[in-house]
C-alpha cells in the first residue's frame, strides 16, 4: 500500500472518530456537547452554535454548520490561540481574491475554489497531504509551520506554483 494511500486512510479515521464524541487531549474523556450561550455568553453570534467541550480541562472544538460534527480536534487554550494565529495568516490570502480572481476561461473564482487552491498549496509547503491538511487538525507545532510557510505569501504566489 502506498504511503499516500496509508495517510488517506488515515485522515479519513481521524473524520470519522471525530464525528462521534471528541475526545480531550488532556484527559481522555469524550467532550459533553454545549451551545456558545454556554461557552462563549458574551458572543451573541455563538449562541445557537454547538460546541464539544471538557469542563475539567478547558478544551472545545466548534462544530460543522448545521450540525454535531466536530470542526477538528478539542484544543486547550494555548492550542485555540495558535490555530487562531494560523487561520490569521491562512485566510487573508484566500479571501482577498474571492471577488476579482478569474480562471482560465475568464470565469470568477468563488470563494471555496479559492480556498481549495490555498489549502493544496499549503499542504504542498508542508509536506502533508490535502486529506491532512486542516488547522482544526494541527497541534501547535504545525500552527507555527503554518505561520512561516504562508508568510509573504500572495495569491499570485499560490497560482504561479500551479494551484
Amino acid at each position: 500500500m502506498s504511503k499516500m494511500t496509508t495517510r488517506r486512510k488515515r485522515a479519513r479515521r481521524a473524520v470519522r472518530e471525530r464525528e462521534r464524541h471528541p475526545i480531550c487531549p488532556a484527559c481522555g474523556q469524550p467532550g459533553r456537547l454545549a451551545y456558545g450561550s454556554e461557552v462563549y455568553p458574551h458572543r451573541a453570534d455563538l449562541r445557537a452554535k454547538p460546541f464539544w467541550v471538557c469542563d475539567a480541562d478547558d478544551t472545545r472544538v466548534g462544530c460543522h454548520p448545521g450540525t454535531t460534527v466536530a470542526l477538528g480536534t478539542m484544543a486547550t487554550p494555548a492550542l485555540r490561540q495558535a490555530r487562531s494565529r494560523a487561520h490569521d495568516a491562512v485566510d487573508p490570502i484566500w479571501l482577498s481574491q474571492t471577488d476579482r480572481s478569474m480562471n482560465r476561461h475568464g470565469q470568477r473564482i468563488g470563494r471555496q475554489v479559492a480556498r481549495q487552491r490555498v489549502y493544496s498549496f499549503m499542504a504542498a509547503r508542508l509536506g502533508v497531504t490535502r486529506d491532512e491538511c486542516h488547522i482544526g487538525l494541527f497541534d501547535e507545532t504545525m500552527c507555527r509551520r503554518v505561520v512561516e510557510a504562508m508568510r509573504h505569501v500572495s495569491f499570485d504566489d499560490v497560482i504561479a506554483a500551479g494551484f
